[in-house]
């Protein structure tokens, strides 16, 4: 994902160094786009940390989307839902 996203993309990243090396941390940013993920996860990845993220539960079902989510182990959250399970693997996830 990182050579696509470069190859299209001209992206600037900020704020790197404030990502611990090890332990939990929640990464928060503004949802501007589809691709938001992908833009945070990408540069923290190459830091070799594992980024976990919420994606939508009815994306899970769309045909190559699911399996991508599935892969990279997003956090399927149900919208509007008050989806309490969600938030209590990401806080798992964290610890």
């Amino acid at each position: 994902m990182g050579a696509l996203t470069a190859a299209a993309f001209r992206c600037r990243v900020a704020g790197l160094a404030h990502v611990p090396t090890n332990g939990g941390a929640l990464l928060a940013y503004n949802h501007l786009s589809v691709l938001d993920a992908i833009f945070v996860g990408v540069p923290v990845g190459r830091l070799g940390r594992v980024v976990r993220c919420f994606a939508l539960s009815e994306d899970f079902e769309r045909p190559l989307l699911g399996p991508a989510l599935r892969k990279v182990r997003a956090i399927p959250i149900r919208r509007g839902a008050g989806d309490w399970d969600a938030l209590r693997e990401l806080a798992g996830v964290v610890e």
